[in-house]
């Protein structure tokens, strides 16, 4: 798995000042690399030859004949404009100090930039991110722009909508009621449910092409997805144990 890149120069301690010691402890040693010291000459390009993403403090000072150089940032502009491209290359978060608190999610967002957000921000929600990326394989900066909270959310968003559009069906569920009524939300429901889930929205289409499942067992399946997000902040279900096939 390509590791998540965070540049910070940690100065005065931060990290562990605001409870983010599992930073520098080494907990997600095996999908993050942690770099404090960098400049002008730092090789980046091995740095960030297999990074699934950057995180950089927009602060953080040059490292220069062994002392951090307050005035100077030509390593974070470096990172910024030439390897990540405001995250058109590499996909970037810019956090500061100085930055207002939260990021405003454009309508149009692409998921791959964050401008500014706060430093204690950030690391409050630093280790969701890590444990979603851990699990799921899965760059996602909505944890950081609007906190853990908002995957809940966006699945008990997507089991309602559809459990209430399924609701005025009866019988046995098929792929024509699925696409015309709730494809869209039920595809969003099945991308953020995997892999556990363990199918794709195409494949599920299919199986309802070859199998039978009622209306009622598709709901009580999205119902148990739904308190799975509530209790555990993912799914935990693989769909061979929320689908049974009626007779």
């Amino acid at each position: 798995m390509k590791k998540v890149v965070l540049i910070d120069d940690n100065l005065f301690d931060y990290r562990n000042n605001h409870g983010a010691s599992f930073v520098d402890d080494g907990v997600y040693s095996d999908i993050l690399v942690s770099v404090s010291k960098v400049n002008a000459d730092y090789d980046f390009s091995a740095l960030l030859s297999d990074a699934s993403c950057i995180l950089i403090h927009t602060s953080t000072c040059d490292f220069v004949d062994n002392k951090y150089q307050p005035s100077s940032h030509e390593g974070v502009v470096i990172v910024v404009e030439d390897y990540s491209d405001f995250g058109t290359i590499i996909p970037l978060v810019k956090f500061s100090d100085g930055d207002s608190e939260y990021f405003d999610v454009p309508e149009d967002w692409d998921g791959r930039y964050i401008d500014h957000i706060n430093k204690g921000v950030f690391y409050s929600r630093l280790k969701p991110f890590l444990e979603h990326y851990r699990n799921s394989g899965l760059i996602d900066f909505r944890i950081i722009a609007e906190g853990p909270d908002y995957i809940k959310e966006t699945a008990r968003r997507y089991c309602l909508t559809v459990i209430n559009i399924l609701s005025r069906f009866n019988g046995e569920v098929n792929d024509s009621v699925i696409d015309a009524s709730c494809g869209e939300e039920l595809a969003g429901l099945v991308m953020i449910s995997n892999p556990t889930l363990g199918i794709e929205y195409e494949s599920f289409v299919s199986y309802l092409e070859d199998n039978s499942i009622t209306v009622e067992n598709l709901k009580s399946a999205l119902q148990r997805i739904n308190r799975s997000f509530n209790q555990y902040g993912r799914n935990i279900y693989p769909w061979t144990s929320l689908a049974p096939i009626s007779d």
